[in-house]
């Protein structure tokens, strides 16, 4: 991200996000004491990318059928906003992902259109580790 001054596809695509979702950062120094870094991170971002990779299984009549899966996004076109005080971040905006599947031998391509990156919620910081939380839901550290 570049800083700015439910069908089944519903289902796997909050499992995608919560994958997806990495916002990276770095100090313009090698000094490893902690410090108040909050102030890095307020503002608007600009959502440049979504990319995800993974597996997943599924059991049917007592069949397990593994498949994997790539996603690559294409019309980005969302921002998260961190706030302070109260810690928030909103999210505005959409994207698409061409999402290819391959399970037994097989690929299929299909294409979601028009999903939300992330629902608004609440963050923390501890030292590097970001923490998103959406609905009560714990999402995943992001860095």
């Amino acid at each position: 991200m570049r800083k700015q001054t439910q069908t089944n596809h519903k289902k796997l695509n909050f499992l995608f996000i919560a994958l997806a979702l990495v916002l990276t950062a770095c100090s313009g120094d090698d000094d490893s004491s902690p410090t108040n870094t909050s102030g890095d991170l307020l503002g608007t971002w600009i959502g440049q990318d979504v990319d995800y990779t993974g597996n997943s299984s599924k059991t049917v009549q007592g069949q397990s059928f593994d498949a994997t899966f790539v996603g690559e996004a294409y019309d980005v076109d969302y921002t998260l906003t961190f706030t302070e005080n109260p810690n928030e971040v909103l999210s505005d905006g959409s994207y698409s992902i061409e999402l290819t599947t391959t399970s037994l031998g097989q690929t299929q391509v299909d294409n979601v259109e028009n999903l939300e990156f992330l629902s608004n919620g609440t963050w923390s910081r501890t030292g590097n580790e970001l923490t998103v939380v959406n609905d009560g839901e714990h999402l995943l550290p992001l860095f």
